[in-house]
């Protein structure tokens, strides 16, 4: 497994200032798991007396498995922004399931998990009960990594090849800027809408209209963040929105903000804390 600073930070709102308030660090999986595992993750902070910061992120259409002082939980595809609290001293430790690659653990619908979180012990007994204090007590993450992965390999269930299929259709959409509808996603499946929206469903958690505009609406804040040329009518367009003040609006309801109001946040941050 190799060690990486950070794979990606898209869906970290705010990133640069995020990251100035704890450290994140991903890692990337064994070559058998790779195909399920898109990257293990660990976030840590410490702060003083009363200090505290709220990271915020807007949720990529993947389950994680999280844990965090005692508890060890199964986290579904969180559809609004998500925001913790964080104070003190800290450690988290993740693992980011590629979309629709979790099914195969687990066999069951994964819509069931979506806006939803559940102990590992709860689904998969004493073993995942187990792990979960395991993981507490151990304070070296490589080794927490390398026990997360034993227990994953040990519970795969085999191929399954309808998620692998959903997987891929995920990562063309996230990858392909001019994906704007689920009708173009049926275009190059070769499969129909009623179909497709089943698979998302039971594979992912959410629909596919959902993920094409989660995507988007996350290239959106990473250009806003850091660009400043960038005018809210170019990007609209480029996200396939036919006005400006449709983006507005579905922008102000993922993130919290409007585009403005975020851009002149992560500006005024930039202009806090020069690069170097």
């Amino acid at each position: 497994m190799e060690n990486n600073k950070v794979r990606s930070s898209k869906g970290i709102l705010n990133p640069n200032e995020g990251l100035r308030n704890f450290q994140l660090a991903q890692v990337v999986p064994s070559t058998e798991l790779a195909p399920f595992v898109e990257y293990y993750w660990t976030v840590q902070w410490e702060f003083q007396r009363s200090a505290f910061y709220v990271a915020e992120t807007l949720p990529h259409p993947s389950v994680h498995l999280v844990f965090e002082n005692q508890t060890a939980e199964i986290y579904g595809v969180i559809k609004t922004k998500f925001c913790r609290e964080l104070k003190g001293t800290g450690r988290t430790i993740g693992v980011k399931f590629r979309p629709g690659m979790f099914h195969p653990f687990w066999g069951v619908s994964v819509s069931t998990l979506t806006n939803q979180r559940v102990t590992l012990s709860s689904m998969f007994g004493v073993p995942g009960e187990a792990l979960g204090n395991e993981i507490s007590r151990e304070p070296d993450q490589n080794s927490c990594i390398q026990m997360i992965e034993q227990f994953l390999k040990d519970r795969l269930k085999g191929e399954d090849r309808l998620a692998v299929q959903v997987r891929d259709m995920v990562e063309r959409i996230a990858l392909s800027r001019e994906v704007i509808r689920a009708e173009q996603v049926c275009h190059f499946s070769g499969m129909g809408l009623r179909k497709l929206e089943r698979m998302f469903k039971t594979y992912v958690g959410v629909s596919p209209k959902w993920v094409i505009q989660r995507f988007r609406l996350m290239e959106a804040a990473q250009t806003l963040g850091f660009q400043r040329e960038a005018t809210f009518t170019e990007i609209a367009l480029a996200l396939g929105y036919y006005d400006q003040s449709h983006f507005i609006r579905d922008f102000k309801a993922m993130v919290g903000v409007s585009p403005s109001e975020y851009a002149k946040f992560a500006f005024a941050q930039e202009e806090k804390h020069p690069a170097g």
